[in-house]
């Protein structure tokens, strides 16, 4: 299922987010296309906002988790398509087996 919401990004300005709700699943996922090069994706709400502000102020993003920001910093612009996502993310529980969901 598919929302779509406005949400304000302040000085009158507002943008388009998506809001994908899985079924069966707690968490919606949040979606916002910045351009044609660009698409937010996050479980928070509040996390595409703050990217879509800083795209419009041309602002280099700092995000909360450093491990993360770092891991960012290390991908390749030139690949098509990249996708980051942090190990004890995958990892499930202290015996380290894959969450059903991800395998």
């Amino acid at each position: 299922m598919l929302k779509l919401h406005k949400v304000p990004l302040g000085g009158g300005a507002t943008h388009e987010v998506y809001e994908v709700v899985v079924p069966n699943q707690d968490v919606s996922v949040w979606v916002a296309v910045v351009d044609n090069k660009t698409i937010l994706a996050s479980p928070g709400k509040d996390y595409i906002i703050d990217g879509l502000k800083a795209t419009k102020l041309k602002a280099k993003a700092a995000l909360k988790n450093k491990d993360f920001q770092a891991l960012l910093e290390k991908l390749d612009p030139k690949l098509t398509v990249s996708m980051a996502v942090l190990g004890k993310a995958l990892v499930g529980g202290e015996d380290g087996v894959l969450p059903e969901a991800v395998t």
